[in-house]
């Protein structure tokens, strides 16, 4: 394995690796498999759902409100600025496209606005243990939040077997990409920044807090497929299914 210690030292991240390429694999036999919507009921509850992950992607309690949050309050050199601002407006865009597309399957709705119902029902409420640890300091905020590249394998859940032609196209042609894309390109400023503590604090004791946000994070629903109420909502009424 080469050897990436130091600041600046280039990583050797390639998209074109066995674990991406196994999901981007996996992503197009199951857009085979995907159905539209049998009856209205169907047709709503995706709208509904579609419209709750767009708020929660765009709006202040989820990824963008927490992206705000360490641009805000977190000390940062000017190179992580630009990389935070790119990441997100990618997200509040994703994030206001499916709001769009949730209006489009069931027009009778607003899904810009809040839904407390549409949550309550299904026992989708906020992760506050985990949006409390993101916000804490910039590195939790780092290795448990969206930035870190779990999320090329852990959102494979979020492909549910009932969907829309419109969706599956958004998804196959702008939103996937782009997550890959500006993760891509932070992935070398947190290697820099790793280094950058290491060389401050020493290697081990870098590791070890990197190791307990991890632990942390994992066990504090930092991902759809690591929390059970989002992931039994998507698999028992949209037929999802995660990755095997």
């Amino acid at each position: 394995m080469a050897n990436l210690a130091g600041v600046g030292t280039p990583i050797t991240y390639a998209e074109d690796n066995p674990i991406l390429n196994r999901v981007k694999e996996w992503r197009h036999k199951r857009w085979q498999q995907v159905r539209e919507p049998a009856n209205d009921a169907e047709r709503v509850l995706r709208a509904d759902w579609l419209g709750y992950r767009g708020r929660r992607e765009a709006g202040p309690d989820g990824t963008v409100g927490a992206a705000t949050y360490a641009y805000t309050h977190f000390d940062m050199d000017l190179q992580w600025r630009p990389l935070l601002s790119d990441h997100t407006e990618e997200e509040c865009s994703h994030g206001w496209s499916f709001v769009q597309l949730a209006d489009k399957i069931d027009p009778s709705k607003d899904h810009s606005k809040p839904d407390p119902a549409f949550a309550e029902r299904y026992g989708l409420n906020a992760r506050n243990n985990h949006g409390a640890i993101i916000r804490r300091d910039f590195l939790s905020f780092i290795f448990a939040g969206n930035p870190w590249v779990y999320g090329h394998v852990t959102a494979t859940v979020r492909l549910p077997g009932i969907t829309t032609p419109e969706v599956v196209h958004y998804q196959r042609t702008s939103q996937l990409a782009g997550e890959e894309e500006h993760h891509y390109h932070m992935l070398q400023k947190i290697h820099d920044t790793v280094w950058e503590l290491i060389e401050r604090y020493g290697e081990y004791a870098v590791r070890r807090r990197i190791a307990e946000i991890d632990e942390e994070a994992l066990n504090n629903n930092s991902r759809t497929i690591w929390d059970l109420p989002t992931r039994e909502f998507l698999v028992n009424h949209l037929g999802a299914i995660s990755i095997s």
